[in-house]
């Protein structure tokens, strides 16, 4: 079998594609696919000629389904850690907390894609959605699984953690990361609240705190 040792070529172009697909996913999650000009956010910056650009991809379009899809095949987060205690494992309350951790563990380990996600998914062109919906829809199956053995319907709750969830997103994303660990307890521990027991779950000044701190 070939290595790259013997073929050079091979070698040189599967690290310009890294290239390529490291500046693009930047682009797109600070730019959304839009905003992202393909000669001076990912080209230039990438130092890649359009030649050599075309001979890994097809169209911009292109480029952005393989980052997503790319970007989507890493993350491989466990809903149940190993060291998972009791309250992750045995009841409602501890498996609604663990969903909505792993949620944020998702966020934290692969911020670009998160972005990527939010600010894309309601694009028209559906080369653009498809990944991200695909990719929304692969992570409400794998909730779904989670919910499956304490919930008569596992896939709606499911889709109401993703629902909930996104927009908590929103407001963590604009936290500086230096100030997110001191949020990210709080904000899981309320959003399983209010999931299990609505706004009345949420009555508890000593523990909600101002949304600020």
């Amino acid at each position: 079998m070939d290595t790259d040792a013997e073929n050079p070529g091979r070698g040189r172009a599967a690290v310009t594609r890294e290239r390529i697909l490291d500046t693009a996913r930047s682009a797109f999650a600070a730019k959304g696919f839009d905003g992202t000009n393909l000669v001076a956010d990912v080209l230039e910056p990438a130092a890649v000629s359009a030649g050599s650009f075309y001979h890994q991809f097809r169209s911009k379009s292109d480029l952005y389904s393989t980052v997503v899809q790319e970007a989507a095949a890493g993350w491989q987060t466990p809903l149940v850690p190993a060291d998972a205690g009791p309250r992750d494992i045995g009841d409602l309350s501890g498996v609604a907390h663990t969903a909505y951790r792993a949620v944020f563990d998702v966020v934290d380990l692969h911020e670009d894609l998160v972005r990527i996600q939010m600010r894309d998914r309601y694009h028209p062109d559906p080369e653009v959605y498809g990944p991200l919906r695909a990719l929304r829809a692969s992570w409400i199956t794998t909730l779904t699984n989670v919910y499956r053995e304490v919930l008569a319907e596992p896939a709606a709750a499911a889709e109401l953690t993703v629902a909930l969830a996104f927009g908590t997103i929103a407001f963590y994303l604009d936290i500086p990361k230096a100030e997110r660990g001191r949020v990210r307890l709080r904000l899981i521990e309320n959003l399983t609240a209010f999931t299990l027991g609505g706004l009345s779950a949420l009555d508890d000044r000593d523990r909600c705190g101002d949304p600020g701190t």
